[in-house]
């Protein structure tokens, strides 16, 4: 047995990747064979991780943000732009073996026995947490992932909004690599550049950049099926640092709303 398998959540991305990838390799010796559908903790009123994070991200938005709605009506109009770019949400494909479980289990030994029993070639990921070395060896091929800057350039978490603040939107777009055990340091397989504006904002680069995902990585994923897959180090020397979600403040949030609001001048 062998075949390709996905790593994901329940999400519109994770979705249309799986119906994606199981369209690009149907009829092949490779077909999608297994997707580990990871679950984010369930939450009671007032106790539990996702409530944290909700508060935690709360905490990032200034109050007059807040109260404004701008944050949410940015998300909203990210999402219209992948729903109108992907199309209506699809099930999960048939023919593939589906498995749930908490995203804190996704390396436990339990868990990667499951993925070893396929005998896959590749795996893919797309919003996973930090995939550990036993899960890595479980496809001969390697592990692909999503990463949402033309890397070596803006490694890490949330790097949208990095990009954004720092006006550096020549390194916008969408790069896929092998994992490895470093941050976003493995080989590139394929990159797709995207023209931004500041006006654009975090929300909307992502956006752009999971649509560009849909089309790059099922090519990606039979490019290296086939061998055909050109695999290109990343250099050292070219300068890239690596940006954590938690170093975002509440004045840095505000800083870029305001920097997407501001009128060109004439």
């Amino acid at each position: 047995m062998s075949g390709v398998g996905l790593i994901t959540g329940d999400t519109p991305l994770g979705r249309h990747m799986a119906a994606r990838l199981a369209a690009a390799l149907d009829g092949t010796g490779d077909p999608l064979r297994s997707i580990l559908l990871l679950e984010s903790p369930a939450t009671t009123p007032g106790h539990g991780p996702g409530l944290r994070m909700l508060k935690r991200l709360g905490r990032l938005i200034p109050v007059r943000r807040r109260r404004s709605g701008l944050p949410a009506r940015y998300a909203h109009e990210a999402r219209k732009v992948f729903v109108e770019g992907a199309g209506p949400v699809p099930d999960w494909p048939r023919g593939c073996e589906i498995r749930a479980v908490p995203r804190r289990e996704v390396n436990a030994a339990e868990t990667v026995a499951w993925q070893a029993g396929f005998g896959l070639r590749v795996i893919v990921l797309t919003g996973a947490p930090i995939i550990r070395a036993p899960m890595l060896r479980t496809a001969s091929l390697g592990v692909l992932n999503l990463h949402g800057s033309l890397l070596p350039h803006y490694r890490g978490t949330q790097v949208e909004f990095w990009q954004v603040r720092n006006g550096d939107l020549d390194k916008v777009g969408l790069t896929i690599h092998h994992v490895t055990p470093g941050v976003d340091t493995g080989d590139i397989v394929a990159q797709v550049p995207q023209a931004a504006e500041t006006s654009d904002g975090p929300w909307i680069i992502r956006a752009r950049n999971q649509l560009n995902a849909l089309d790059a990585m099922p090519k990606a994923v039979r490019a290296v099926l086939a061998g055909t897959a050109e695999r290109r180090r990343q250099d050292p020397a070219a300068g890239g640092r690596t940006f954590r979600f938690a170093d975002i403040t509440p004045e840095m949030r505000d800083e870029v709303i305001a920097t997407m609001n501001r009128k060109p001048r004439a």
